[in-house]
């Protein structure tokens, strides 16, 4: 044997490479059943053969087959590399849908104003924060005529910190009006004027109301603001007076609110 022969050591009893007798040519072995896979069956190989017997040397075995195992080997190793960095790669996450919005139902919106049926078929739109006082009072008014008086409103005080700051709607009936209504109204501005000081400055300009004719004083003092409107419908005088202190928050918030009320009211007389 020589000094670079290979020798497998072989256990007879579990090998499936036979083993040639001395009786038995060289690979002419029966078949037997493969140690590593016993289920299978199979000839002896030739190589593993020629390996037994001492066929094959140094000389027989040519270097690729060295290179051959290297490169297996590696190739082996990067494929387990491969594997290990899919098994632990992070698994893919699928984003969580959000939560659908709750839409909630829209909300009315405030009323900044609201509408009053008053009596003698009267019905005007006054600010939400005005309060009502129903009266129905019958007594002699600053424009010098004897009425009643069908409903008051108040607005909050329109200057922080001070309770006597604010705006009111007085609404009236004359119903013993006799002569042209334009002699009316001049007495009514007379008799304002020596009510508030003869320093009183005023206008008067001529509107419809509800569609019936009327007249608007404008005047202020120095202490009152004062808008009074008389119509005349059918025989009877309805006078709307605003009143307000005279103050710069107040007489804006007055001249802010007046026009949209003035031109709501409805009039139909009883």
């Amino acid at each position: 044997m020589g000094a670079l022969d290979l020798i497998i050591p072989v256990n007879p009893a579990r090998s499936s490479i036979p083993i040639p007798d001395a009786g038995e040519e060289a690979g002419g072995g029966s078949a037997r059943g493969s140690w590593f896979f016993p289920c299978l069956t199979t000839a002896p190989h030739p190589i593993a053969t020629l390996i037994l017997s001492g066929a094959i040397n140094e000389r027989t075995m040519k270097p690729s087959h060295s290179y051959s195992l290297l490169f297996a080997g590696f190739f082996l190793i990067l494929v387990l590399a491969l594997l290990f960095m899919g098994c632990t790669q992070p698994a893919y996450q699928i984003p969580a849908t959000p939560p659908a919005t709750q839409v909630s139902p829209s909300q009315p919106p405030v009323a900044t104003t609201v509408t009053a049926t008053l009596p003698y078929g009267v019905t005007i739109s006054v600010p939400a924060d005005w309060k009502r006082q129903d009266t129905l009072t019958m007594g002699l008014t600053d424009y010098g005529r004897d009425a009643v008086n069908i409903a008051k409103f108040t607005s909050p005080a329109e200057v922080p910190g001070d309770p006597e700051s604010f705006n009111s709607l007085s609404i009236d009936v004359d119903q013993n009006f006799q002569g042209p209504f334009d002699q009316y109204f001049n007495n009514a501005t007379i008799a304002l004027g020596k009510t508030y000081g003869t320093q009183m400055e005023s206008h008067s300009i001529t509107l419809k109301i509800a569609g019936y004719d009327s007249y608007e004083l404008d005047f202020q003092t120095a202490d009152v603001k004062g808008s009074y409107i008389f119509t005349n419908a059918k025989g009877a005088v309805y006078i709307f007076a605003w009143k307000g202190p005279d103050k710069p928050l107040a007489v804006n918030a007055l001249q802010g609110e007046i026009t949209d009320m003035y031109t709501s009211i409805g009039i139909s007389p009883p």
